[in-house]
């Protein structure tokens, strides 16, 4: 598990379904939060649109096992 320092950026995903509300912290380091930052520059897209739009293209494609490293 990856310890975060004070002030370190973060990114989490907040579910609501049903009246059920969930928030789930995605693993990222620093390297991969500006890779994200700059894809989403570069698709002149915000970083909160890019991941939303990765998120759905897995669930489109059931990779969630595949990406979380479960077979």
């Amino acid at each position: 598990m990856q310890t975060l320092e004070a002030g370190s950026p973060s990114v989490a995903i907040r579910f609501q379904y049903n009246g059920i509300e969930r928030t789930t912290e995605l693993p990222l380091n620093l390297d991969m939060i500006g890779r994200l930052a700059w894809e989403a520059e570069f698709r002149n897209m915000s970083t909160a649109e890019l991941i939303s739009e990765l998120i759905m293209g897995m669930v489109k494609k059931d990779l969630f096992p595949e990406v979380l490293g479960k077979p």
